[in-house]
């Protein structure tokens, strides 16, 4: 998945914009779900210094310095970033304006990177995971939670119909003059590989890649470990 510089700027401008309804909206969509998402894929960090790549409001802090990870956090928006350190900045190492696909970091910094429903916003998957493997160190683990794309034909329809309809109305109701700019939620999903083909695409950069999925699919955890040069 490759997008124009157009296209992304379109995604970033609505994140910016709906950015007062995101965590509301987040755990609406989620149907309440999402705090044990992130729990569960804090779980999976193994320590040492850690990259929330595409940190938006750092809620993934809070489950992170509990299991005493050091965090640097980077994200496009400097909106994100400015909420971020008001929250917490005595739990972060460092904040970072930056985009997935040049990582402004040397080589093997990082022991853990970590990307909550930010992959779908990348702008060249190819290009950010090849990024991600030169900061991890080695043995190093970079660890998606994502909105999951089934390959099977029956829940892609079921899921594609909640994205593409039940959201922007969710978003209606409780986003307001926000819910246009979630139907380009179904957009990125759509531009998104089918599960089975991210992780085939992570597999071309990482030697080791385990998955795990929630809710017949629609979320799904993934944890690769980068390998030896």
């Amino acid at each position: 998945m490759k997008r124009t510089l157009e296209e992304w700027y379109e995604i970033l401008s609505a994140l910016k914009e709906i950015w007062p309804k995101y965590e509301k909206m987040n755990k609406i969509m989620s149907l309440g779900f999402i705090g044990k998402l992130r729990k569960i894929t804090a779980r999976e960090v193994s320590g040492g210094l850690t990259l929330d790549l595409g940190s938006g409001n750092c809620i993934m802090e809070k489950y992170l310095t509990r299991r005493g990870v050091k965090i640097v956090v980077l994200d496009p928006l400097m909106d994100a970033l400015k909420t971020c350190l008001t929250k917490y900045e005595d739990r972060v190492e460092g904040a970072v304006c930056g985009v997935a696909e040049k990582l402004p970091f040397r080589n093997n910094i990082f022991n853990n990177i970590i990307a909550t429903f930010s992959v779908r916003d990348f702008k060249d998957l190819e290009e950010a995971f090849k990024e991600t493997a030169r900061v991890l160190k080695e043995k190093g683990n970079f660890i998606v939670l994502e909105i999951g794309k089934p390959s099977t034909k029956i829940k892609n329809i079921i899921f594609s119909f909640y994205w593409r309809l039940i959201v922007p109305f969710l978003a209606f109701i409780f986003a307001n003059k926000y819910w246009r700019k979630y139907t380009l939620l179904y957009k990125t999903l759509r531009e998104m590989p089918t599960t089975p083909n991210l992780i085939m695409l992570l597999k071309g950069t990482y030697g080791k890649v385990f998955k795990r999925e929630f809710f017949f699919g629609g979320a799904v955890l993934i944890k690769c470990q980068r390998k030896s040069r």
